[in-house]
């Protein structure tokens, strides 16, 4: 795959990629690869024919809601947080493969790293469910079974266990140092790892959250960090700073947190980081 090759000439043709289809002609997968396209956050339609699984993608569904899709900046010009892009973005790599994201995810990502607690959510798939942990609220509360509507592989979607996700944190690590035979110092997946901390502030590569985040005691340091969850669930992954040691951190809960009390998996996360690094 080419990178700088423009996502709208992989569409279908008759397509309408955003609303403004002429300043959207410009994005290309490595815009949505780094949330510099300038698509907005999310699409709030429907792009499935069930509302609870990610497996049941429509692509149908998916391009008539794109021409409502909006540009929120100048491609290339800023950077913003978009799942659309990420989902988007997951949809190429589909059309230019001829295969799903699952099966692709699973060859080059689950499988070399032995991530065998971690797949995209079917909830048809009655062995999975079984293994999905309830959901609380902060009351006690049982919130039920994880339930996902109206969104895009590609932006979520999988559900793992903290070790899986503190050995995926190990592979950035190692690839980080170049010391990943999986991933080429020269190819643009060692680039893709790359988080640097420069005097007028941090340069991201590919899927990292924007700015990072601080831990106490190293505030002129930010550390990559990459978080998701829904009511009831959320996840976090924490890797020390270049620098600053070589440390995973992994963290889910499964109940409703209180962002002000610092109990959430970020703030859990940043304390054990904390200690690690003995500060």
């Amino acid at each position: 795959m080419d990178l700088d090759q423009q996502v709208a000439a992989l569409l279908p043709e008759g397509v309408q990629f955003t609303r403004t289809p002429k300043d959207a002609a410009a994005i290309t997968l490595r815009h949505l690869a780094t949330h510099s396209s300038g698509l907005q956050r999310g699409l709030d339609h429907p792009v499935q024919k069930s509302n609870n699984s990610y497996t049941d993608f429509d692509r149908s569904m998916f391009y008539k809601a794109l021409p409502r899709a909006e540009l929120t900046f100048r491609p290339g010009s800023d950077s913003a947080y978009s799942n659309l892009g990420y989902g988007l973005l997951a949809h190429c790599l589909e059309l230019l493969t001829g295969r799903s994201f699952n099966d692709l995810i699973k060859e080059f990502i689950f499988v070399p790293e032995e991530l065998l607690d971690t797949f995209v959510l079917d909830q048809g798939n009655a062995d999975q469910l079984t293994r999905l942990a309830s959901r609380y609220a902060d009351s006690g509360r049982d919130r039920g079974r994880l339930e996902i509507t109206e969104r895009l592989v590609g932006s979520g979607g999988l559900v793992s266990t903290p070790s899986d996700v503190a050995r995926l944190g190990a592979f950035l690590l190692r690839a980080r140092a170049g010391k990943e035979p999986l991933v080429p110092a020269d190819s643009p997946l060692a680039r893709a790892v790359s988080y640097r901390n420069e005097p007028d502030g941090v340069v991201v590569s590919f899927g990292w959250d924007r700015g990072g985040t601080r831990i106490p005691n190293t505030e002129d340091v930010q550390f990559p960090k990459k978080n998701g969850g829904r009511a009831g669930a959320s996840a976090y992954l924490l890797l020390s700073a270049a620098g600053e040691g070589d440390f995973a951190v992994a963290v889910s809960l499964n109940l409703d947190v209180d962002s002000d009390e610092g109990t959430t998996a970020g703030g859990i996360a940043r304390e054990i980081m904390r200690g690690l690094l003995n500060k």
